[in-house]
C-alpha cells in the first residue's frame, strides 16, 4: 500500500503522467482524471498541468491509496493516479467516439484499479510501464536488446562508433559495449536508452514520427525523440515493443522483419509484429549461453586463452598466445550451478586452477561471469568461488605469458570478451581418440582408393592421419583425409550399429556429414544420415583396431579430441608440388651443375627438389646434394618410406638415390626430375631448357614396371612436422 502525505505528493504523481506526453494521451488522461480539456495543448505544459492538478486537488487530505474517498471526485482522482509497484496506469490515446466524458472517466478508473496502461494503435493494445516505483527493474541496469525473431541477433551502434549520428542496426552478439544498453528512467515514464560503448541515446532522426525513420545514437537532449516507453509483451520473459515518446503509435523496428546483420532499426507504425519485439535481456546471461567461445584479453595484440602447445594432457598450462584459431583456443561453456565451466575443444579437458596457477584439468573449475561496464572492450570479469579472478600475468601482451588467479582489480590483465564461435574452424586437425592420446584416426596403408578402411593408429605424423574438417552451408561438418581427398564415410550409408567407416569419393551424401557436439569424453562425431556416433571397436587400443559407427553410448570409445595442424601444411604441400611442375614446364628453366641454384636460371637434380622444397616452406636444413638430403630432411620431420609397390607412391614424395639422382613426385604417378643438358652432360650447355627434355614431368609407370627394377634407395615423405610454421 502506497499513501500519498500530502497534496505536493498528489501533484507530483498527477503532472509525471501528463507532462510531455503526447496530446492524445495527455488528453485522454486529463478526461480521465477530470481535468478540463481546454487545458491541454498541442502537447502537455508542465505548469498548466501543475496549476490544474492543484486546483483539482487543493481540498484533499491525506489519505491511503486504495481506501474508500470520502467523495466521488477524491475517488476517481485517487484511481486515475495511483501508482502500484508495477507502475501502471491507463491512458488511452483519445477518448473512443460517441463516449460521454463520464463513460470515459468510468472506464479509466476500473482500468487504472488493475494497474496497466494501455495505449492502442490500430486494434492493437500495449501495455506501457511508467518508472517511477522504487522497485523498477530496468532503471541504471544494462541490457542487451534482442530481437524477438529467433535469431541470436541484437541492435547494435554501427563500428562500434562514437559519433553523433552512428547508425544503430541489427547485428549477431558478440559481447561487445557496441550491444550494451543502459535504461535510466526519466521523471515522465519513459526511458532514455544509452549506448554503453559511447555514453549516447538512442535517437530518432529529426524528432520526426514516421514510417521508416531512421534511428541513431545521439547527445541527451531531452527531447521526445530520445524518450522510450516500455510496453510490455511478455514482462516476464523480458519481451516488448519500444514506443517512441513523439507519438506512441510507432515503436522501434527491424526494417522489413528482415533478420540478416546489418539491417537498420527504424521506426515503423505499432502493428505487434515479431519485428518490433526486443527481449530486454541480461548482458551475461544473453551472450552466455551453452556454445563455444574465443576469450580475448584486454591486455590486446589479439591474445586470447590457449592450451600450451595444443596438448591434451591433464595440468597443461594454460597461457595466452595470438589468436590462430586453433582447437587450442576455442572453450565450450556449460552452466554449471550457479556458475559456468569452460571445457578446451581440442582436449575436451575443463579450464581448472591449481594454487594460483590457471591449468587444464579433468576436474571441473566453476567460474562466475560478471559484467564490468567500466570496460567497454573487454568487459567480462571472470572469478573462482573465492573471488579470484582470471588474470594475465603482469598483464604482459606476448605470446605465451601465463593465465593465473589474482585478486580482484578490474585491469586490463582482468578483462575479457568471450566471443562466440563454430565449435570447430574449417581447417586441418589430427583426430585423436579419447581412449589414449597417442591413438590418432587413420587410414590404413595411407590408400588412396575408395573403400580404404579407417583405424585408429600411432601418431606418426604422416598425411593418412591429417584431416580436413570444413563445415557445410547445412551446419553439418565433412571430413576429408589429406592423403587421399577422399571424405569420411559410413559404408552403404548403413544405418546399422557396427557399420564399417571408410574413405570414399566425395559424393554430397548424409552418410559423408557428421554432427560434432561436447560429449562426456570429448568431442562426439554423430553421422548424419544415421544417427549413429563414430566409434573405436571394442573400445580397443591397439594399432589397426577399425573404426565403426555405433549407438551412442557416452563412452570414451565415442569421445575425440581435436589437434590442429592449419592449413598451411596442405598448402605447402600443394605449393611444393605446383613449384616442381612449373619449373619443368617452363623452357627458362634447364640443367647445369655448373649453375645449379639458378643462377643463369637452372637447376641440377638436387638443387631442383631442395629449391622447390625451400619455397614451398619446407625445412630442407642444411641439405646441399643427393649425399646429405636423407639426413637433413629426415632430421626435419620427413619420414623415411620404402614400398613395395609404386601405387603407393603420392604427390610430395621425394624418391632418392644418395650418390646418383633425386626426383620428387607430383602425383601418385608422376614425377618431376632434371636429368641433364641439351649435351647429355653435366655443364657446357645453353641456359635453359633446350630439348623440353632437360628437366621434365613423366609418367614413372612407364619407367619403372616394378619396385624391382628402379634404383631408388628410399622414400622421403614430408609430415605435418617438416612443414616451416
Amino acid at each position: 500500500m502506497l499513501c500519498y502525505a500530502n497534496e505536493k505528493g498528489m501533484r507530483m504523481l498527477r503532472r509525471k503522467f501528463l507532462y510531455g506526453l503526447p496530446a492524445a494521451m495527455a488528453l485522454s488522461t486529463a478526461v480521465a482524471t477530470g481535468l478540463p480539456v481546454s487545458a491541454i495543448g498541442e502537447e502537455a505544459n508542465g505548469s498548466e498541468i501543475d496549476a490544474l492538478v492543484a486546483t483539482e486537488s487543493e481540498n484533499l487530505t491525506t489519505q491511503s491509496v486504495g481506501e474508500e474517498s470520502s467523495t466521488v471526485a477524491e475517488a476517481e482522482l485517487v484511481a486515475a493516479v495511483e501508482e502500484p509497484t508495477v507502475d501502471q496506469v491507463t491512458a488511452p490515446d483519445a477518448p473512443v467516439e460517441g463516449t460521454s466524458s463520464e463513460v470515459a472517466r468510468d472506464e479509466a478508473t476500473d482500468v487504472a484499479e488493475q494497474s496497466t496502461e494501455d495505449v492502442t494503435s490500430e486494434g492493437t493494445t500495449y501495455t506501457v510501464q511508467a518508472t517511477s516505483s522504487d522497485d523498477d527493474d530496468l532503471d541504471g541496469n544494462t541490457f542487451v536488446l534482442k530481437t524477438n525473431t529467433g535469431v541470436n541477433k541484437v541492435a547494435d551502434v554501427a563500428s562500434a562508433s562514437t559519433e553523433d549520428g552512428a547508425n544503430v542496426q541489427l547485428w549477431d552478439a558478440n559481447g561487445t559495449s557496441a550491444q550494451s544498453w543502459t535504461f535510466e528512467s526519466n521523471d515522465d515514464g519513459t526511458y532514455r536508452i544509452v549506448s554503453l560503448t559511447s555514453g549516447l541515446v538512442l535517437d530518432v532522426d529529426g524528432g520526426v514520427a514516421e514510417d521508416g525513420r531512421n534511428v541513431q545514437q545521439y547527445t541527451w537532449n531531452q527531447t521526445n525523440a530520445q524518450k522510450w516507453y516500455v510496453s510490455w509483451v511478455d514482462e516476464k520473459a523480458g519481451i516488448a515493443t519500444l514506443l517512441s515518446a513523439i507519438d506512441t503509435s510507432y515503436a522501434l523496428d527491424l526494417a522489413g522483419a528482415d533478420t540478416s546483420s546489418g539491417t537498420n532499426l527504424q521506426l515503423w507504425t505499432a502493428n505487434g509484429t515479431k519485428a518490433q519485439q526486443w527481449i530486454i535481456a541480461d548482458v551475461v546471461e544473453s551472450y552466455l549461453s551453452e556454445g563455444t567461445y574465443t576469450f580475448y584479453s584486454g591486455v590486446g595484440n589479439d591474445q586470447v586463452l590457449d592450451v600450451s602447445g595444443g596438448s591434451f594432457d591433464n595440468g597443461a598450462n594454460v597461457q595466452t598466445y595470438e589468436s590462430n584459431d586453433t582447437s587450442a583456443q576455442r572453450w565450450y561453456l556449460a552452466e554449471s550451478g550457479t556458475g559456468y565451466t569452460f571445457r578446451n575443444i581440442g582436449s575436451g579437458l575443463y579450464l581448472s586452477v591449481d594454487g594460483s596457477n590457471v591449468i587444464q584439468s579433468n576436474t571441473a573449475t566453476v567460474w562466475n561471469v560478471s559484467y564490468n561496464t567500466k570496460n567497454s572492450s573487454n568487459p567480462y570479469v571472470i572469478t573462482t568461488s573465492n573471488g579470484l579472478a582470471l588474470d594475465v600475468s603482469g598483464a604482459s601482451s606476448s605470446n605465451g605469458t601465463n593465465v593465473q588467479t589474482y585478486k580482484s582489480n578490474l585491469t586490463v590483465a582482468q578483462g575479457w570478451l568471450l566471443s562466440a564461435v563454430d565449435i570447430i574452424a574449417d581447417g586441418y586437425y589430427e583426430i585423436a581418440s579419447s581412449l589414449a592420446n597417442s591413438l590418432r584416426l587413420d587410414v590404413d596403408g595411407a590408400s588412396m582408393s575408395d573403400g580404404g578402411n579407417v583405424q585408429v593408429y600411432t601418431q606418426n605424423g604422416t598425411a593418412a592421419q591429417l584431416w580436413s574438417i570444413s563445415k557445410l552451408d547445412n551446419g553439418n561438418y565433412r571430413i576429408v583425409s589429406n592423403a587421399s581427398n577422399k571424405a569420411l564415410d559410413v559404408t552403404g550409408g548403413s544405418s546399422k550399429s557396427g557399420a564399417n567407416v571408410q574413405q570414399y569419393e566425395i559424393n554430397g551424401t548424409a552418410a559423408q556429414e557428421w554432427k560434432i557436439k561436447m560429449g562426456a569424453h570429448g568431442l562426439v562425431f554423430t553421422n548424419v544420415g544415421s544417427g549413429k556416433v563414430l566409434d573405436v571397436s571394442g573400445a580397443s587400443t591397439s594399432d589397426g583396431t577399425n573404426v565403426q559407427q555405433y549407438e551412442a553410448n557416452g563412452t570414451k570409445a565415442q569421445g575425440w579430441h581435436l589437434k590442429s595442424s592449419g592449413t598451411s601444411f596442405t598448402t605447402a604441400l600443394q605449393n611444393f608440388v605446383n613449384y616442381l611442375r612449373a619449373m619443368a614446364e617452363d623452357d627458362s628453366h634447364g640443367y647445369d651443375q655448373e649453375y645449379r641454384w639458378g643462377q643463369r636460371g637452372d637447376y641440377d637434380c638436387s638443387s631442383l627438389v631442395i629449391s622447390c622444397a625451400q619455397w614451398a616452406g619446407f625445412d630442407t636444413g642444411s641439405s646441399t646434394y643427393t649425399g646429405n638430403m636423407r639426413s637433413e630432411f629426415t632430421a626435419r620431420g620427413w619420414e623415411e618410406v620404402y614400398i613395395n609397390d609404386i601405387s603407393q607412391l603420392q604427390a610430395g614424395d621425394i624418391l632418392l638415390n644418395d650418390i646418383q639422382h633425386t626426383s620428387a613426385m607430383v602425383s601418385d604417378y608422376e614425377e618431376v626430375a632434371a636429368h641433364s643438358n641439351e649435351y647429355d652432360d653435366a655443364t657446357g650447355g645453353q641456359p635453359g631448357d633446350q630439348t623440353g627434355e632437360e628437366i621434365n614431368v613423366r609418367n614413372i609407370s612407364s619407367i619403372y614396371a616394378n619396385v624391382s627394377s628402379w634404383w631408388w634407395n628410399v622414400v622421403l615423405r614430408p609430415t605435418i612436422y617438416s612443414w616451416l610454421a
